[in-house]
């Protein structure tokens, strides 16, 4: 819902970027786990204590050294509310401007991240978005090495860069909530009263 609702805001203020959805490779086909581990040591987490934190950290240096810089999403008091990504298990999906710098600077920091932890991201699965910057789109996916999208698609299961009144696009996610009150209301419902 918060990827929805951030590209939503995007489209709506007309601010201009692009949304990567990056395809990585399972975490546990090819990982280096030595280096993992390593790093993992170094950082004061226990060995259980696996996720995407090292690719995150690895965004949040390049976004702190200007190299990408995540979409503004407003204020939240004094401070300007900036997101670069959004990460859950292997699914990956990034906010940066649509620059030709910012997607090599991107590119740059995929290959670092394959090399240190041997997570691959796989470029011809991925897709970038254009949000109001079609005119660069292709260019920058050609950089990427990925294929171009366009909104609507799904994220999580849910749409992504939907209208919130598009009955069409939002119906699959209205079934499979139903589908899962009917055993509910079958186990806690009573035909007594």
């Amino acid at each position: 819902m918060i990827a929805n609702e951030s590209v939503d805001y995007l489209l709506r203020m007309k601010k201009r970027g692009v949304a990567c959805k990056l395809d990585l490779e399972k975490a546990y086909d090819h990982v280096n786990w030595s280096c993992l581990l390593s790093i993992l040591r170094q950082m004061n987490f226990g060995y259980t204590w696996i996720d995407g934190s090292i690719f995150s950290r690895m965004l949040m240096k390049a976004e702190k050294l200007g190299w990408i810089k995540g979409m503004h999403f407003g204020r939240f008091g004094d401070n300007r509310v900036t997101v670069s990504h959004i990460l859950y298990a292997d699914d990956t999906l990034l906010f940066c401007e649509a620059e030709k710098e910012q997607i090599l600077y991107l590119k740059g920091v995929l290959q670092v991240f394959e090399v240190v932890t041997g997570l691959r991201t796989n470029l011809a699965k991925s897709s970038i978005f254009s949000i109001n910057a079609d005119n660069t789109v292709e260019e920058l996916a050609t950089i990427l090495g990925c294929k171009v999208e366009k909104f609507p698609t799904i994220y999580l299961g849910l749409p992504l860069g939907a209208r919130k009144n598009d009955q069409n696009m939002w119906q699959g996610v209205l079934d499979r909530c139903a589908n899962k009150l009917v055993p509910w209301k079958k186990q806690y419902l009573s035909m007594g009263g």
